[in-house]
Order: C-alpha cells, then structure tokens, then sequence
C-alpha cells in the first residue's frame, strides 16, 4: 500500500467515513508526504466537522461511550462543528497510523492500525 502524497505546508482536509458517511472532518498541515509516509499537524482549536448523536432521543441517559456505539450501529447522527483541541500530530506509515497529543502537561502516544482516511488535495 503506499500512501497518496502532498506537497510540504499544503493543508489538507482529512475526512473519516464509516459506511461511506462522513464521521469526521478537519483541516491538517502537511509536515513531511511520500509514498511511505506522512506527517500531518493539526492545531489546537482548529475547527472540526464531527458525527453526534448526542442530545438526540434515542441517545438520551447513554454515557458517552454508550452513545458512540449506537451512533456507530445505528448511523443516526447529526453535524456538529467544535474547536479540535488538543494538538495533534500524525504519522501515517502503510497500514498504521501513530498519533502523538500533546494536552497541557501531558503528551499521549497512541499507536493503533490508520483509520480509513480520505485526504483532498493530493499531488
């Protein structure tokens, strides 16, 4: 698999999909793009695109793991826009994606197969 490639500062729109429906969407900076890897920055309080179905009937009293997955299996969901907090940055290599956030005092690393993404503005 290799990976499509952009040129270097260009932002790009990453769009996460689940059943051909958009679940997330959000502008990135591209750091560093080949055909094996690629680097994008997300700033905190970038404004993203995301699925909810919260304050909707069905999801009334669900916790918000609850209210997820009945998103997930249901597909009833509205749009919501929110600044995406906090700093993000990802590496895609083929078939992974690492992502490191970085939250005031404290830094995460959470390495896990790359979700299915779909990237406008490749070369």
């Amino acid at each position: 698999m290799t990976l499509p490639t952009f040129d270097i500062a260009t932002t790009v729109i990453v769009e996460e999909r689940w059943h051909g429906l958009l679940w997330s969407a959000f502008p990135a900076r591209v750091i560093t793009s080949t055909a094996d890897e690629l680097v994008r920055y997300t700033p905190e309080g970038t404004i993203a695109t995301y699925a909810t179905n919260r304050d909707l009937p069905e999801a009334e009293g669900l916790t918000r793991e609850e209210r997820k997955l009945l998103a997930l299996k249901t597909r009833q969901a509205v749009v919501a826009e929110r600044p995406d907090s906090p700093h993000k940055l990802n590496i895609h290599r083929a078939g992974h994606c690492l992502r490191h956030r970085h939250q005031g005092p404290r830094t995460r690393h959470l390495g896990r197969p790359g979700p299915q993404l779909a990237l406008e503005g490749s070369r």
